[in-house]
């Protein structure tokens, strides 16, 4: 909530926008080898954040079978690496993991999540697995 205030309740999704096109093409070549090394996904989301000069992030981590983070203690570290990635270059950043094999919250596409959650958060009340 406090974040909320601090940024007076904006929030950002970047899908499709071109914030990082140097980012994009690395994507590209990443998925057509199928791979998906961590530095470059460390890399990738934030050079987003920097790119919008964001100041406040949280980050969802999705854990469990099917996402990239297959254990708490991998998403703890991962979590410990976008903090200090984070706190290099400037941005407060907040990580939350999450069971990945289900869904958080009732809204289904990344517009109307990033709207529940803005929600919930100016609230302080909605679905309990998006509180949690």
């Amino acid at each position: 909530k406090e974040i909320v205030e601090k940024t007076k309740g904006c929030m950002v999704w970047g899908g499709a926008v071109d914030l990082a096109p140097a980012d994009d093409l690395t994507i590209n070549v990443e998925y057509s080898l199928g791979i998906d090394p961590k530095p470059l996904l460390l890399a990738s989301v934030m050079s987003k954040k920097k790119s919008v000069n964001a100041n406040y992030v949280v980050i969802d981590i999705p854990v469990g079978a099917g996402t990239k983070v297959e254990n708490i203690e991998e998403g703890e570290a991962l979590a410990r690496q976008f903090m200090e990635l984070g706190s290099r270059i400037g941005i407060h950043i907040e990580c939350a993991m999450t069971y990945g094999s289900q869904p958080v919250g009732y809204a289904i596409g990344p517009a109307l999540e990033a709207r529940e959650a803005l929600a919930t958060l100016k609230k302080g009340d909605g679905p309990t697995s998006l509180v949690e």
